[in-house]
């Protein structure tokens, strides 16, 4: 499985980007060399045995070390000259130092890696699935009925629908916008703003990024009857950021909404 390497820097280099670049990376074995931007979630570079891209973890990895107190975190625009120098490191295969990029640039790099997929996060027939359950759901005239409590259930079941590596994608980037959020008082990053930020990139219904995000513990570490008797319980493992936090029996209609903070990402180290 394709993974970076770094490559000491020649003695007297000119510091071309064939050998090294501005930012301290080095350029891994050039028959290595994959494209990470621009193709599908299946094709993008990951370590052996994971399902999320290395380009994910590390820009996730990154910002939660150094930028989650930043205020407008994925509101505010990065330098897109910046921006494009990061993208061409990475699809040049090279260990790209973050640390002395602008977070915002950093982070809209990762909003550019999902926009630039052929095929969104969340598939167009998920999507629309999920659509036609909100609209379901805001035609309802009773105020108790029209409560998105009773979506959940149906919404998580589709969401476990998704392609494997969409799924651990997903889950992913949703644990580490719950750790963006719960540094709201800081960053101004709420769960209403990220989905402003962030869905246009993702394209796909606000109420993906939102529901699991209020929900999050029903919607990860939960578990239904049919799932502990061998459901579609997914896995979570060394695929998707580590949770720890268990979670108390509830039922499906009445998940708990809880807002509890997820543990560190583990990071890929440069």
């Amino acid at each position: 499985m394709w993974f970076w390497r770094k490559t000491a820097r020649e003695p007297g280099g000119t510091g071309t980007r064939s050998g090294s670049n501005h930012h301290g990376g080095s350029p891994g074995p050039t028959a290595l060399k994959r494209k990470v931007f621009g193709v599908s979630l299946e094709q993008v570079p990951r370590r052996e045995g994971q399902l999320v891209p290395i380009v994910i973890h590390k820009i996730t990895s990154h910002l939660q070390k150094h930028a989650m107190d930043m205020e407008g975190l994925f509101r505010v625009s990065g330098s897109t000259l910046e921006m494009n120098d990061i993208v061409a490191q990475f699809d040049q295969g090279i260990d790209v130092d973050l640390t002395k990029v602008d977070p915002h640039s950093v982070a809209g790099v990762l909003k550019k890696f999902f926009r630039e997929l052929p095929e969104p996060l969340v598939p167009s027939a998920v999507n629309s699935a999920a659509a036609q359950m909100v609209s379901t759901l805001n035609k309802q005239t009773d105020a108790e009925l029209r409560s998105p409590r009773n979506l959940l259930p149906s919404f998580r079941r589709l969401l476990r629908t998704l392609p494997e590596v969409h799924y651990a994608v997903l889950q992913h980037l949703l644990t580490f916008l719950l750790t963006l959020t719960t540094n709201s008082s800081k960053n101004k990053m709420s769960v209403q703003n990220i989905a402003i930020c962030i869905v246009p990139s993702l394209n796909c219904l606000p109420a993906i990024i939102t529901y699991p995000l209020q929900y999050f513990e029903y919607f990860f570490n939960h578990k239904d009857e049919d799932e502990e008797e061998g459901g579609n319980e997914r896995p979570s493992s060394n695929t998707t950021p580590t949770t720890t936090a268990t979670t108390t029996a509830t039922t499906p209609s009445t998940p708990t909404d809880t807002h509890t903070r997820p543990p560190s990402i583990k990071g890929i180290s440069a």
